[in-house]
């Protein structure tokens, strides 16, 4: 009975100090982006000193709630990660610990999913500027044709303005809205980084379909976009 309530007082302890290694170890979070992508809740996350060594604090804003890359999304698999990291993390602390790890695996993964959900994990919350992207509609345009590219005349582009972009190679021409959250002066052309919404298949590839479900990011020069749609047409994107 004894070693029944001395195993039971060092699992609460653990259970205490589990939060104190979720926050010590990764950082959470549930990205918005992703509910609306996916049509659920989704967690990810990243080690936490990779995050603060990567991490960049002049990130434009529109990109810091939707941009997923290197954030992983939790699975069963990642439970298990996260076992073995409470295990070898308590190992420090004390033998008796690292046993109930090992002994109760189950619970200890509920008790971790749990704190991550309901304690731990932030949200991601869409940037009001995106939202605005995803309400839109792809646009099909009739009558008009890509022009060579020495014939194309540059314009001036503006951070943070609304533009298109028409990315496909034939018949009918499909333009994506797209918005430009960086100017990169670093090429001999004055490039811009755009986002841009359209239409993916669950393989990610291209769709023909007008509502957006979709966005990714480019590089691009003036003469890649348009100010309007037709004018993406005449300013094809290879």
């Amino acid at each position: 009975m004894a070693k029944q309530t001395d195993e039971n007082t060092i699992k609460m302890d653990l259970i205490n100090e589990i939060d104190i290694f979720l926050k010590e170890k990764f950082i959470f979070k549930i990205f918005e982006i992703d509910e609306w992508i996916h049509n659920k809740k989704i967690i990810r996350f990243v080690l936490k000193e990779r995050f603060l060594l990567n991490n960049n604090s002049n990130e434009n804003n529109l990109l810091m709630n939707i941009n997923t890359d290197n954030w992983t999304i939790i699975e069963s698999k990642s439970m298990d990660f996260f076992l073995e990291e409470l295990f070898w993390w308590t190992l420090n602390k004390g033998i008796k610990k690292a046993r109930i790890i090992k002994a109760q695996k189950k619970d200890i993964k509920k008790i971790l999913l749990n704190k991550i959900e309901t304690d731990i994990a932030e949200i991601a919350s869409i940037d009001s500027q995106i939202k605005s992207f995803l309400n839109m509609e792809r646009i099909i345009v009739k009558g008009i044709k890509p022009i060579k590219e020495d014939l194309r005349k540059p314009y001036e582009v503006f951070l943070g303005n609304k533009y298109f972009i028409c990315r496909e190679s034939t018949t009918p021409y499909i333009v994506d809205p797209c918005i430009v959250y960086e100017i990169d002066n670093s090429f001999d052309d004055i490039m811009y980084n755009i986002i841009y919404f359209s239409n993916s298949d669950e393989y990610r590839k291209k769709t023909n379909k007008i509502e957006i479900n979709s966005y990714g990011f480019l590089k691009v020069t003036s003469n890649q976009i348009g100010r309007t749609p037709e004018e993406a047409v005449n300013n094809q994107y290879n």
